[in-house]
């Protein structure tokens, strides 16, 4: 690391410092469901809700003049149904999203997307990873969701690389880690606009996983995500102009960066930030700033924040001075087992020991 290159720690006594013509959103499951149709997901479908009819979906869609994936597929839901029992893929990955997400029937879904999924659908491939990897119908199995999300990645699936690939980074379940074979998927993904996997090839260049230390390609795909206003990779990109990796140091664009991820609401960067704005680094010295926004990182829980809020109360920096709220923010801090936080109070306690003070009002 740059030895230019401040840390976020502020000192205190030393250092203290989220179909379509027959389904509904799936928020209470968690997992995102692909219709046939191009680039069709549950997640951009229009929200009907139902008591468990799948024809009144079709019926109020049709009356309202909607226009949904595969809609001139099928007449009704009669005639859907008897597409898939023919085994028809599309009729049966569809009939699977009506189950999942309407007639809240998972494991009659999980029956109609493997159908589809063994005769090749990609999305009713991608459909029953999904279920797999978050335990959807009673089995959570990653080595299983992996098995199909790879099945539906060779049909150049964005999504489906996508999800596989994280699997194989992470070693997600078990499922052994492969960083040149996810490398690859993150590759293919991105490469036909998947702005997620930006980040992961970012950070697989940025730590030579599966593929040599490439500072100029990390800074590729952290500028094009951070461009689309992913806070994380707006994050990284901040860091990589604070360290020099890839670009030349520059502190105060590493602040614009900052800027930026802050107010997409990235905790470490808020914290950052506000210690960049105590310090003077790439930004005016300005303590109410660095104030407000250690104390958006402390209200997300950053550990660091914890300890700098009870600093800036303790001092009376950027806020009126307030003891008690110090002592709260130090005590939080220390909770978690942050070493400053704890040295913290214990000096205050042999402060008031030795003058006879009582903090017994304070928790102390």
């Amino acid at each position: 690391m740059n030895s230019k290159v401040k840390v976020a720690v502020i000192t205190i006594i030393g250092i203290l410092g989220s179909i379509a013509s027959i389904y509904a959103l799936f928020k209470s499951s968690g997992y995102t469901i692909a219709v046939s149709g191009n680039n069709n997901t549950i997640k951009n479908s229009p929200i009907i809700k139902t008591d468990g009819d799948v024809s009144l979906i079709i019926n109020e869609l049709k009356e309202k003049g909607i226009t949904t994936p595969d809609g001139e597929y099928f007449d009704s839901i009669e005639n859907l149904v008897e597409l898939a029992k023919k085994g028809d893929p599309k009729a049966q990955n569809y009939l699977g999203v009506a189950y999942g997400n309407n007639i809240k029937d998972p494991m009659t879904a999980k029956k109609w997307f493997y159908k589809a999924a063994i005769q090749g659908h990609p999305k009713a491939q991608y459909n029953l990873a999904r279920m797999y990897k978050i335990g959807e119908a009673g089995e959570q199995s990653y080595a299983k969701a992996l098995e199909w999300f790879l099945k539906s990645a060779e049909s150049g699936y964005d999504e489906a690389q996508y999800e596989a690939a994280l699997i194989l980074v992470n070693g997600s379940g078990g499922v052994e880690v492969n960083y040149e074979k996810a490398l690859s998927l993150f590759l293919a993904s991105a490469e036909q606009g998947w702005v997620p996997s930006y980040l992961h090839l970012g950070l697989m260049y940025l730590w030579g996983e599966g593929t040599k230390v490439d500072y100029n390609k990390a800074i590729k795909y952290f500028k094009a995500c951070a461009d689309a206003n992913d806070a994380s990779c707006q994050e990284h990109l901040a860091w990589r102009y604070m360290k020099g990796e890839g670009v030349p140091e520059d502190h105060s664009i590493a602040a614009k960066w900052f800027i930026k991820a802050a107010v997409h609401d990235n905790g470490s960067a808020q914290h950052q930030l506000g210690f960049m704005y105590y310090t003077g680094d790439g930004l005016p010295k300005d303590f109410k700033q660095a104030f407000y926004w250690t104390s958006r990182a402390a209200s997300q829980g950053i550990l660091d924040a914890e300890k700098n809020m009870a600093h800036f109360y303790w001092e009376g920096i950027g806020v009126e001075s307030d003891i008690q709220k110090a002592i709260w923010w130090a005590k939080k801090a220390a909770r978690r087992n942050h070493p400053e936080a704890q040295a913290f109070l214990e000096n205050i306690k042999e402060f008031a020991e030795k003058n006879n003070y009582d903090l017994s009002k304070l928790g102390l």
